[in-house]
């Protein structure tokens, strides 16, 4: 039964099949006894074909009913699970190879990483991009893995008291169905995470949201209805990333299309690019920006809210300045 970091791996495999069958049909317990050395490897050898990065001497996460279930083994770390399982909560890889489905896996990670990344964790899991274990380019999914509402679902169900229960819970709540990039969440969670990490907390926040074009409008563009990328209600505001391609001139025409037609019904647009992400002081215009759209006072926020946003901010694009010869400030 993998888990743990060893699941998280498996969800952001290149090779992830589509798993469908699931169990068991109701809660029920883990089997008692640990897997034997041919079973541990008869995983590794799947995580392999999976592609899941596996060196000669690292571990793999193994979920057992009690501590009685461990067993000394360098190759395997031995995580205990004394509770009923949820039904449906184990996913089969292969004959006799199994690992947490995706929501037990999102559970599991509240016990294992702070708040900020597991609500970024849970942003990837709810899209559709998957962030390589040991970093480079992010892969496409074809689908999210699961959703947000899947995810708190699973939370609820498992009994108050639970470590880790409460944190998964309240991370949640930062999080959003459909983000389609890292840039895109990186760009949402300052709007969505609340504000004693630094956010908005901002929680009428859909996105990705499709909006079809009244007739006049259609009539400043090409397109009968637009996706925005970030939708406010409040304010009715379409916060929007524009990313390089969007300096090519027949891209350049069509987003003056699309602006001019979302204006015509109301909307208000505010365009976001790297810099303004990647300077603290523009990303704090930025934010007052979304914030005053909203009609948000962020004078009434906590004392060291600044200094927080800033920290936030600095977490969110930290994947595109480690290794570079530019501060993570922007500047040379």
């Amino acid at each position: 039964m993998l888990c743990s970091k060893t699941a998280r791996a498996i969800y952001r495999a290149p090779n992830l099949p589509k798993m469908r069958m699931r169990i068991p049909d109701h809660a029920s317990r883990l089997a008692e006894g640990a897997p034997g050395i041919a079973a541990v490897q008869a995983a590794r050898v799947e995580l392999e074909a999976l592609g899941v990065p596996l060196g000669s001497d690292s571990t793999i996460d193994v979920l057992v009913q009690s501590v009685r279930d461990k067993r000394n083994d360098e190759q395997t770390r031995f995580l205990v699970w004394d509770r009923d399982v949820p039904a449906r909560a184990i996913v089969r890889l292969a004959p006799k190879v199994f690992v947490v489905s995706v929501e037990f896996c999102a559970f599991e990670a509240a016990k294992e990483i702070d708040e900020l990344e597991l609500i970024e964790y849970y942003f990837e899991l709810c899209s559709t991009y998957a962030l390589p274990e040991g970093g480079g380019d992010y892969l496409d999914r074809p689908r999210p893995l699961t959703t947000v509402a899947r995810l708190r679902t699973f939370f609820l169900s498992i009994p108050k008291g639970c470590h880790g229960r409460t944190k998964a819970l309240r991370a949640l709540r930062s999080v959003r169905d459909g983000a389609r990039s890292p840039m895109e969440t990186a760009m949402t969670m300052p709007m969505t995470v609340r504000k004693a990490l630094g956010g908005l907390q901002i929680c009428d926040l859909e996105m990705n949201r499709r909006v079809e074009l009244s007739d006049q409008a259609r009539t400043y563009t090409r397109r009968s209805y637009v996706v925005c990328d970030v939708h406010i209600r409040r304010g009715n505001q379409d916060v929007e990333y524009q990313g390089a391609r969007h300096d090519e001139e027949l891209q350049q025409a069509i987003d003056n299309e699309r602006r001019h037609a979302l204006q015509a019904m109301g909307f208000t647009i505010v365009e976001v690019n790297k810099e303004q992400l990647f300077n603290p002081v523009s990303f704090r215009r930025l934010m007052a920006t979304i914030a005053g759209n909203a009609h948000i006072d962020l004078g009434g926020y906590p004392e060291g809210f600044a200094g927080r946003q800033e920290e936030l901010r600095r977490f969110v694009i930290r994947r595109w300045t480690r290794g570079k010869g530019s501060t993570i400030d922007g500047s040379e």
